[in-house]
């Protein structure tokens, strides 16, 4: 049999051989032949196990790709004994961080994070990670450690949702590193640009002032942003008549004004938001809630996402590119790679080659490509893969002080199915529901509702098996009418409610008007909101500003008296980055079709803050049956299921650390 020579060249490992080689191009994602007849093959450890898989002892190896694999093993193991440790040993965060540092001498799985985050390295030499430990482990003190573990000095740049810069980010700095200095982002136009036009002015300076007091100013400076600053739009600009076209991650030739893109050298035109946050050089750049903030589902990027790849451009050579999320795909597996692309695109350059390498896929006839199943015989190799870039524990495998969760309710089948308070709509509800499921369209007081198309549809059969409604010209409002909002009032006053409520309560909806309309509801009763009430409501929607959000979240997590103790929340505005420890119970209302939205709504409770308390959490889903609602849990449980048993394939470090204990 004919040899079969491999050796690294460059970023792609060449393949040649005396005899024919066939089948590499549709096994082995990203393999093509070359003019000179050699193959060319992505420069990954794992293209290496699959051609030691497909040509055994014919396979003669390099010398140059032999120390680049050995090099690549090598720092897997290295990883890999990091993440599966008890502890790790801290050489800077005790000395630079004493107030962090004294706090996870109770929580050591946290500074195996911080280990973990110093001394992960990527293709062009950057640190970079995604930590997906799950929600309530304390990700935001390990960026923060992790971090200033790895030397790397400021300023540093965090990416959060909105409704975390200051209800998360700014009160965990100023908790964890009380010396160090946190800029957030006013509302008002004038003060933002005197902030950012200063930060930038400093930034400046400090690249070549020899002056300690400037270069200081920023080594512990941590600027926190919501992602609408980091908007971007990217423009080719015209070599020859100067016209922009809009940027596209697709090959094209020509740009829109005709002229040949590469007649000579396109320059490329950003047009951002927050410009000045542009031209900083970062030690850091973190992204929290990766998976909402860096999804990228087509091959051009969007304005969030561009200027995210901007700024991670901008992080210095020794820094750090962090990213992280306790639901890392969104309920789609494969979609971590839009994160894997951020932390390392030298590495994780092709979305469709490396999906292939793991999922099953169909090209389309009208082009498109649909995935299929998880390939399960690469379950280790998709695991070594993300060895040094992932760090994954479950809160049972490093908190087992804290209790399990509670679904209060019953199988949807009797005695299998997905768990939840299963309701029977009323007459007035079923009578709506029916005639929208029908005819797409419903009759409320004379006037018609009418959706168009099958996703509106969908959201009304929705929004009928939560409540009875009103129409307003043409628009529908929920009202606090039908089933749930029955079960709410007596469940409240089960509770204890109004005089001597047991606990706090958080009910949630993705639908903000029927929140407000519940609320309303429930400040209408006469037995909850009487004479001598003590329930106090309030709403996280997105519909309040910065200051009120932020207010609400502090007046729910007071023991005071006179404070919030029924919070409102939107699913989406307020479901993720906030801390509402102070209640046992949330009720959901109604549930998105995501299931990791669901995972990450259960977090804002469930022992974020266990030094405060510790008490079972109980998640009370309100179900309609015989509706919508009922292909929807089935199918978040199904998703779910799924994304949990790759992303146990991938938790080895659990299975590391337990086999030495």
């Amino acid at each position: 049999m004919n040899e079969v020579r491999v050796e690294k060249a460059g970023n792609r490992i060449l393949i040649g051989s005396e005899g024919k080689l066939s089948g590499l191009k549709s096994s082995i994602p990203g393999a093509y032949l070359r003019k000179d007849g050699f193959w060319s093959v992505p420069l990954e450890f794992e293209t290496c196990l699959m051609l030691r898989e497909r040509y055994g002892k014919r396979l003669v190896i390099g010398p140059a790709l032999t120390d680049w694999a050995r090099a690549e093993k090598a720092h897997r193991a290295e990883m890999k004994a990091t993440a599966g440790s008890l502890d790790a040993e801290l050489k800077l965060l005790p000395e630079v961080a004493p107030v962090l540092s004294a706090a996870m001498a109770s929580r050591t799985y946290q500074r195996v994070a911080v280990r973990y985050i110093a001394d992960t390295r990527g293709r062009d030499g950057r640190r970079r990670a995604l930590i997906g430990d799950t929600v309530g482990l304390g990700k935001s003190a390990e960026a923060l450690g992790g971090i200033l573990e790895s030397g790397a000095e400021g300023p540093f740049l965090i990416i959060c949702p909105k409704t975390a810069v200051n209800s998360t980010w700014r009160k965990e700095i100023n908790r964890w590193l009380p010396e160090d200095r946190v800029i957030t982002l006013p509302d008002g136009k004038a003060a933002r640009e005197k902030i950012l036009n200063g930060l930038a002015d400093v930034a400046a300076r400090s690249k070549t002032s020899r002056e300690p007091a400037v270069r200081y100013a920023l080594d512990r400076t941590w600027v926190v942003v919501h992602p609408y600053a980091i908007r971007t739009q990217t423009w080719w600009v015209c070599p020859e008549c100067g016209s922009k076209t809009k940027y596209t991650s697709k090959p094209t030739d020509v740009l829109d004004c005709g002229h040949n893109k590469y007649a000579g050298t396109v320059a490329t035109e950003h047009e951002s938001n927050f410009p000045q946050l542009f031209g900083i050089d970062w030690g850091a750049v973190v992204v929290d809630e990766s998976d909402q903030i860096l999804i990228r589902l087509t091959g051009t990027p969007n304005l969030q996402r561009r200027g995210a790849e901007l700024l991670r451009d901008r992080v210095r050579p020794e820094g750090v590119r962090l990213a992280m999320s306790g639901t890392p795909h969104r309920s789609k597996p494969h979609q971590i790679w839009s994160t894997l692309n951020w932390l390392d695109p030298i590495r994780w350059s092709g979305k469709w080659r490396w999906v292939g390498k793991y999922w099953e896929t169909v090209n389309g006839t009208f082009g498109g490509t649909t995935i299929g199943e998880f390939r399960e015989e690469r379950d280790e190799m998709l695991a070594g893969e993300l060895t040094d870039v992932f760090l994954r524990r479950e809160r049972s495998d490093v908190r087992s002080d804290l209790p399990a969760k509670l679904y209060p309710g019953t199988p949807l089948y009797g005695t299998d199915g997905p768990i939840g308070v299963w309701l029977e709509m009323t007459p007035k509800q079923e009578k709506l529901y029916r005639q929208m499921e029908k005819s797409a369209t419903a009759v409320i007081d004379g006037q018609e509702l009418t959706a168009i198309g099958v996703l509106a549809e969908m959201t009304r059969l929705k929004q009928f098996a939560c409540s009875t409604g009103q129409v307003i010209g043409g628009e529908f409002f929920p009202t606090a009418e039908g089933n749930k909002f029955e079960w709410l009032v007596g469940f409240l006053k089960e509770l204890g409610f109004p005089d001597r409520p047991a606990t706090k309560v958080v009910f949630a909806s993705q639908f903000t008007k029927l929140l407000k309309a519940f609320g309303e509801g429930l400040e209408a009763d006469r037995e909850l909101a009487g004479k001598g009430s003590t329930m106090r409501i309030g709403y996280i929607t997105g519909e309040e500003s910065q200051r009120t959000r932020d207010a609400n979240v502090e007046s729910f997590e007071s023991d005071e008296e006179g404070s919030l103790n029924v919070l409102l929340l939107n699913t989406k505005a307020g479901g993720s980055s906030i801390t509402l420890d102070a209640a046992d119970i949330m009720i959901i209302d109604d549930e998105t079709f995501v299931d990791d939205e669901q995972q990450q709504l259960e977090g804002r409770i469930d022992n974020r803050e266990p030094e405060r308390k510790i008490v079972p959490r109980s998640y009370y889903y309100l179900r309609s049956l015989g509706t919508i609602e009922e292909g929807i849990a089935v199918g978040n449980a199904e998703a779910k299921a799924a994304g949990k048993r790759i992303l146990d394939g991938v938790a080895w470090a659990r299975k590391y650390a337990k086999e030495h204990r």
